[in-house]
């Protein structure tokens, strides 16, 4: 059986987030597994994966030529950004002109492969990779199964016609969490799965043994408004003064270094130089994870955060904010960690009650570490396997 992860509508080649890593990890499991995978995507440059993929891994650029095929041009940006409110009624001209630009410069190549590859069922990793999908001739008798990898409010977007057209197309839509199914449900008529992300279950567990110094840790790319560090900065900032053999580390690269640049600025300016670092990107997780006291996790929200499971299963207490959706299901307040009230100043209240009580922190870590452990990639990889044969199954009795 052949499998192809569709990738065409955002870069891969270089990138070290979540997504990346879904990637890359299921490609390996499945080759493992026996199947054959492909993985397509359309990046300016070429190069190596992000993350290690076996030689079996089929690894297709329909681009590669340095120069932004399916550029939008920014008074179509523009349009979507006014017009986003009213999508719902119809209003959604700029949103199909920036999908017809997508296809127009990608489709025929995408066909070509399509068709040479002859895979027997697609993943689209994002609902931008659908809505290319949906007017592959190429693709119209194989099944897809879309990947929903936040909300389905963020992840599916404004819902305009013809995305609902593409959605009822899939065999399945999947979703990280039980309380992300009505979501879906409430945008289209296509079946729901919920199939969360695998986590490495590390040996590894943090000692909580008095010590002279204590980190924070934080591990994600840096986005101002989705992994917010800047907040993390401001809340220990606030309780510098009061603890002063903590330390403050962020691992994570930076798509544009813009952000990373003003963060850099912000801890000079709170004098904060000696105290707060921007390690960049860790290769070495489990490695990382094992110097840290706690894991902070600002972000505005979340799909299902391997990061944030990773330091659990390490026995990281964890603090995020209480209205990011996702984290607030996962952090379970009081229980395996802390959850904060919105602002620097609400997160600073939760990391002083962790910083002060070192057995609070052991029992939320230890507590955190069982929790991870449900989330094991064998059963992850065991649901996938057995959907996308049903699926492959279904197509072939059709």
């Amino acid at each position: 059986m052949k499998l192809m992860l569709c990738w065409v509508s955002n870069g891969f080649i270089g990138m070290f987030g979540g997504g990346e890593r879904v990637a890359c990890e299921m490609a390996n499991e499945f080759v493992r597994r026996g199947w054959s995978v492909l993985i397509v995507f359309n990046d300016l440059t070429t190069g190596s994966p992000p993350y290690p993929l076996p030689p079996e891994v089929e690894l297709i650029n329909l681009n590669g030529t340095g120069k932004k095929l399916d550029a939008i041009p920014k008074w179509v940006k523009i349009g979507r950004d006014l017009t986003r409110p009213f999508c719902r009624w119809g209003l959604s001209y700029f949103f199909e002109r920036a999908d017809r630009i997508r296809e127009n410069a990608i489709l025929d190549r995408l066909d070509r492969v399509i068709t040479e590859a002859a895979p027997d069922v697609i993943l689209p990793f994002f609902i931008e990779d659908l809505m290319v999908l949906a007017q592959s001739s190429a693709a119209k008798r194989i099944p897809f199964v879309q990947m929903l990898h936040s909300t389905p409010k963020n992840a599916i977007g404004p819902l305009y016609p013809a995305k609902r057209r593409a959605l009822e197309k899939c065999a399945y839509v999947q979703v990280l969490l039980e309380s992300f199914k009505a979501g879906v449900q409430k945008r289209c008529n296509t079946p729901v799965v919920v199939i969360p992300n695998g986590v490495p279950q590390f040996n590894g567990q943090i000692s909580y043994a008095e010590k002279d110094a204590y980190r924070i840790i934080n591990v994600a790319r840096l986005k101002p408004k989705l992994k917010r560090q800047h907040l993390l900065i401001d809340a220990f900032a606030l309780l510098a003064d009061e603890f002063p053999n903590w330390t403050l580390h962020f691992y994570g690269g930076d798509d544009s270094d813009r952000y990373s640049r003003k963060l850099k600025r912000q801890i000079r300016r709170l004098g904060l130089s000696d105290r707060v670092f921007l390690e960049g990107v860790t290769h070495r997780v489990e490695e990382t994870l094992l110097t840290g006291d706690i894991f902070g996790f600002p972000s505005s929200r979340e799909g299902l955060s391997i990061a944030l499971l990773e330091a659990m299963r390490v026995g990281l207490p964890s603090v995020g904010f209480r209205a990011a959706p996702s984290v607030n299901e996962l952090i379970v307040d009081g229980e395996n960690g802390l959850l904060a009230e919105p602002g620097a100043k609400g997160l600073a209240a939760a990391l002083r009650t962790l910083m002060s009580d070192a057995t609070l922190r052991k029992r939320l870590g230890e507590n955190a570490r069982r929790f991870a452990s449900q989330f094991e990639p064998e059963k992850v990889w065991d649901q996938w396997e057995n959907l996308l044969k049903e699926v492959i199954s279904k197509k072939i009795k059709g």
